[in-house]
């Protein structure tokens, strides 16, 4: 999967994010967010589209904004799948 895809996978899931966010957290941060981890960390995209999309759909369900900075949560890869780890913060 390429950086254009994971975009595209990730706008055609705004309306889903919006159901599952609390109403301080938009679609569109979650998208730039997970694209700025995807920059930092390039063998997220040889995960499954499958494995990052979940991931990040899970990160939605809890609340969460998958970002390594402010340690929250973290897209994690794991051979050819992709895991959400929540931090301790």
């Amino acid at each position: 999967m390429d950086k254009r895809e994971l975009k595209g996978n990730l706008v055609s899931l705004h309306g889903q994010m919006h159901m599952v966010l609390p109403p301080h957290i938009s679609p569109l941060q979650i998208e730039r967010v997970v694209m700025t981890e995807v920059s930092k960390n390039p063998a997220i995209l040889r995960c499954t589209q499958t494995s990052i999309l979940q991931s990040v759909m899970e990160a939605c369900s809890l609340g969460l904004i998958p970002n390594s900075v402010q340690g929250l949560a973290y897209l994690i890869p794991y051979g050819s799948k992709c895991q959400l780890i929540p931090g301790y913060k």
